[in-house]
């Protein structure tokens, strides 16, 4: 997720032509320094969950995980033009939703393997998985698109890209234990570049 932050900066220079001054890279570059260190100590060994385990071979998720940081760059390089054009995010937001949504009953109707559900409903489980569809979809979407209406597609995505930093102290409420000081370094990072991107 937060590689796509660099490639969007990338794409949106070749494409775009969006140009960035080199306070701008080297604040983007703190903050992506700072968010790697924040996800390499976000968690100690006790608090890691059994999806974030490596089973079979790395390179075969470490090719996902760029495949789907290109994807992403690669949609908000789509929408940053549609967003300057004056598309309203709401709207943007809600067709892109509706897409997703479409595609991804179109491959659980396959029967594929990987598609199929594992676990069996619950309101408690209905409840969390709605709230974290409008929070991080409805919401997080939408603002993103807001962002894209006005902001470059580099600068936007270096942003947004911040969450591992912000989840630090939530992680810390949820779990009661204080995440790693390189985890705090890394936020500290985060807080020092994104002023630089904000102020330059």
């Amino acid at each position: 997720f937060s590689l796509n932050a660099p490639i969007s900066a990338i794409l949106g220079w070749l494409v775009l032509g969006e140009v960035l001054s080199h306070w701008t890279l080297i604040g983007m570059a703190i903050v992506f320094t700072g968010v790697t260190l924040a996800i390499l100590y976000g968690k100690r060994p006790s608090q890691l969950h059994q999806w974030e385990h490596v089973r079979g071979p790395l390179w075969v998720g470490i090719a996902f995980g760029l495949a789907a940081a290109l994807s992403q760059a690669a949609g908000s390089l789509i929408a940053r033009p549609v967003m300057a054009a004056g598309m309203d995010p709401v709207v943007a937001s809600t067709l892109r939703i509706g897409v997703a949504a479409a595609a991804l009953s179109l491959v659980m109707a396959t029967g594929a393997p990987f598609a199929r559900q594992r676990a069996q409903w619950t309101w408690t489980l209905l409840g969390l998985t709605a709230a974290s569809g409008i929070i991080g979809m409805a919401l997080g979407v939408t603002l993103l698109l807001f962002a894209l209406s006005g902001g470059k597609v580099g600068i936007v995505s270096i942003l947004s890209a911040t969450t591992p930093a912000l989840l630090l102290p939530l992680l810390w409420i949820r779990t009661g234990e204080r995440p790693a000081a390189g985890a705090w370094i890394g936020a500290a990072l985060v807080v020092t570049g994104s002023v630089l991107i904000l102020t330059r």
